[in-house]
């Protein structure tokens, strides 16, 4: 084989294994889609068996955690978002989101009004901040949609960690 071949075999090995990499990856990592699914079929369960429903997203199961990202569930009573269900940090029930979003880019309060409103808009809404990843410590940037399950104070809420989706996009 002349080195002119071998080297272009190689580039193409190098290429296919890169690319099943980045696939992998990728498949590490919830989608947009994933969570706009996760969420609407988590509004809809808490909606019909209101506090029963909530169970599922207190512990970890396949309902409630995939990938990379998590359903969790917020009550909106009053204006202030606090969380209810939350099955990675479930020391984060009962705690006003005003005082577990610390990390920005707006304040904590202003970010816990916009779970709420974004979550009653009738498709839902997204909400873009700065969150630790499940078992970090350091925040990163987190994209989460949010949608009222009807009939109950309750808005459910997932997202994905994306440096660069923007909210406008989604």
């Amino acid at each position: 084989m002349s080195s002119r071949r071998t080297a272009t075999a190689a580039l193409a090995a190098g290429f296919i294994l890169a690319c099943a990499g980045s696939a992998r990856a990728q498949q590490d990592h919830a989608t947009p889609q994933e969570v706009v699914q996760r969420v609407q079929q988590a509004a809809q369960a808490v909606a019909k068996q209101g506090e029963a429903g909530l169970a599922i997203y207190t512990s970890k199961n396949d309902i409630s955690v995939w990938k990379d990202s998590y359903v969790f569930v917020v009550t909106c009573e009053g204006g202030s978002a606090v969380t209810v269900a939350h099955p990675v940090r479930p020391e984060l029930k009962g705690q006003a989101a005003a005082q577990t979003l610390k990390y920005g880019p707006r304040p904590g309060e202003q970010l816990g009004a916009d779970y709420c409103t974004q979550g009653r808009k009738p498709s839902g809404g997204w909400v873009e901040y700065n969150f630790p990843r499940p078992g970090g410590t350091q925040p990163e940037r987190k994209v989460s949609y949010f949608l009222a399950a009807k009939g109950t104070p309750y808005v459910a809420g997932a997202g994905i960690y994306d440096p660069t989706t923007k909210v406008e996009d989604l």
